[in-house]
C-alpha cells in the first residue's frame, strides 16, 4: 500500500481537508489543502508518485510561461517553477523534487495569484513533507 504523506508546514489559513485526498493509481496518490472556510478555491496539492526503474517523472505546465531553476530540498535535486505573466512579472507557484532514497518523487503547487510565496518558503513548505505514521 501507498504510504499517506502531508505538508506540516502549511500557510496560515490551510489544512488538509482528509475527503479530498485521492489515489489516482496504485502509483499515484495526491492530497489537496483548502483554505478553512471550506471553499474549493486556493487550493496547495501535494502529488507524489513512487518511480520504478529510476523513472523521473515532469510535467512542465505551459512551457512558454515557465522557468525552472534547481533548487534542493532536504538535501535532494529538485526544480522550483517560476511562472512568468505577461507583462514579464514572475512568481513561483511549485517545486518538485526526488528523494532517492525512498524513491518517491514529490510535487507541491498552487495558484499563485491567490497564495503568494517566496522561493525560500516554498523549499520550507517541501522540506516539512513527511510520512504520517499509523
Amino acid at each position: 500500500p501507498m504510504p499517506v504523506f502531508t505538508i506540516i508546514a502549511l500557510p496560515e489559513g490551510y489544512e488538509e481537508r482528509a475527503d479530498k485526498r485521492t489515489r489516482l493509481a496504485e502509483m499515484v496518490a495526491a492530497s489537496f489543502y483548502y483554505k478553512t472556510d471550506e471553499s474549493e478555491n486556493y487550493s496547495i496539492s501535494l502529488i507524489y508518485i513512487y518511480m520504478q526503474n529510476n523513472v523521473r517523472w515532469h510535467h512542465p505546465a505551459a512551457p512558454d510561461r515557465y522557468d525552472y531553476r534547481p533548487v534542493t530540498v532536504n538535501g535532494h535535486e529538485g526544480m522550483l517553477g517560476i511562472y512568468r505573466e505577461e507583462d514579464g512579472s514572475e512568481c513561483c507557484n511549485s517545486i518538485i523534487w526526488m528523494d532517492e532514497e525512498t524513491n518517491f518523487q514529490f510535487q507541491i503547487s498552487f495558484a499563485w495569484e491567490e497564495l503568494q510565496l517566496t522561493e525560500d518558503e516554498l523549499i520550507a513548505m517541501a522540506e516539512s513533507v513527511q510520512m504520517q505514521k499509523g
